[in-house]
């Protein structure tokens, strides 16, 4: 296996900055979240819209919300694109904070943008406030102000706090606190959250994910782009790449995406999440371009092993669909070198699923055991779950043909085709 740093390997490592953000008893109350190029940098060297949709990405569906913030807030740094409706938001209200950067030229588009943003339940905070600025426009409908105590002098953050004193839903935050002056002074002025680096400098989240195929990204949103969505045929591309796979069934436990279930399958994911999330999140994914060159032969495998398991999932009385996933999450955890115990721990999968991949135990611990040990040209466990010889053979060559027609067309010319799912066939 290529190593994760490798930008053109099955692999890569991805990073999330975040710094917490204290109330007045000093308890972490949210975080906000940072582009990080990589695990050793300290700040930014992107502030645009392709670094927002990489810290969108790789927080709601490399990692999961909930390793990156638990149950807290999370602060997001959104640019003009995302306020006016250019680029969609894939998540919900419900954890997180849109955070308006200084740099965003405020006119009525944008006026128009955050009200309706607001009304749809959205917090949203202004980032390094002075009066006077246009910014100041945009005061009746935010819930957070942020004061740049670092950059400003005691008497133009106690005019902004004035500026503020009018609406009384607003929340001031003191940012950039590095000083025990600078901490006194913000609490004199009402400030009631505080963040920088008197307090705590940001963390590096490393993790290690699948590339998934820039061109099988491409197909799929040009599917979900339709007026008449099949969603049979939106499942069999998810299928198809064990990266897409993996990234909505995070996503669909992240508390943000208003999904409550635990899903034991892709097209549960698929069918819970809806056409228009589902295009959401796979739109950023194109457009920021986090898509990476895959190696054919590593997903190949991990896909076939997948559909075999769907094939014999009859034989034990597994729900296919089931099967399929099992086999897929074997596939992805030997792609990113992780237990598939673990991996399985950090996704939001049904008792049936977790038994089996956390546990060993189950009919479908039993199928993966004998599918693995015919791998081997093992068949202990096949004869053990009285599975068929003949039926192994035909199940396996079965897998292959299908791999073969619907992955490697994928990942090599974009000229997927549409007549089969992990379900069908």
């Amino acid at each position: 296996m290529q190593s994760a740093g490798d930008r053109h390997g099955p692999t890569r490592a991805v990073h999330v900055g975040r710094q917490p953000i204290y109330d007045r008893r000093n308890a972490v109350v949210a975080y906000e979240l940072l582009f990080r190029e990589d695990a050793a940098a300290n700040e930014a060297r992107r502030s645009d819209a392709a670094a927002t949709i990489d810290v969108i990405i790789n927080t709601f569906s490399e990692f999961g919300l909930a390793d990156i913030v638990e149950d807290k807030l999370c602060f997001v740094n959104v640019t003009r694109d995302f306020l006016v409706g250019d680029l969609p938001l894939p998540f919900g209200p419900e954890q997180t904070v849109l955070e308006i950067l200084e740099t965003v030229e405020v006119d009525d588009q944008v006026v128009d943008g955050v009200a309706q943003l607001a009304t749809q339940g959205y917090r949203i905070a202004l980032d390094d406030f002075l009066p006077g600025s246009p910014h100041e426009r945009l005061l009746p409908l935010v819930t957070v102000v942020k004061l740049d105590m670092l950059a400003s002098s005691a008497e133009r953050v106690r005019a902004a706090a004035a500026a503020c004193a009018g609406y009384p839903g607003i929340t001031l935050l003191a940012e950039k606190v590095e000083t025990a002056e600078h901490l006194a002074t913000a609490r004199d002025v009402g400030c009631v959250l505080f963040q920088g680096y008197a307090l705590s400098r940001p963390s590096v989240v490393t993790g290690v994910t699948l590339s998934p195929s820039r061109l099988h990204q491409v197909e799929l949103l040009t599917t979900l782009s339709q007026s008449d969505v099949d969603m049979r045929e939106v499942i069999s591309l998810v299928s198809r790449d064990p990266a897409l796979s993996l990234r909505l069934l995070r996503v669909s436990n992240s508390a943000a995406s208003g999904v409550r279930f635990q899903v034991s399958s892709v097209r549960q994911a698929v069918l819970l999440l809806g056409t228009a999330r589902v295009r959401e999140w796979v739109a950023l994914m194109v457009l920021g371009n986090v898509a990476n060159g895959a190696d054919p032969s590593h997903l190949s495998a991990a896909v076939a092993r997948a559909r075999m398991c769907h094939q014999l999932a009859g034989y034990l009385d597994v729900d296919g669909d089931t099967a399929f996933t099992a086999g897929l999450l074997v596939g992805i955890s030997e792609l990113l070198g992780t237990p598939v115990a673990e991996l399985a721990g950090s996704l939001p999968l049904s008792q049936e699923l977790t038994t089996a991949l956390r546990h060993d135990q189950g009919r479908v611990a039993q199928l993966l055991r004998a599918v693995l040990g015919y791998e081997r040209a093992d068949l202990t466990e096949a004869r053990a779950a009285r599975l068929p010889p003949a039926r192994l053979v035909q199940a396996y060559l079965n897998a292959a043909v299908w791999t073969t027609r619907m992955v490697g067309s994928v990942l090599q010319d974009g000229a997927a085709t549409h007549d089969a799912s992990p379900a069908a066939g």
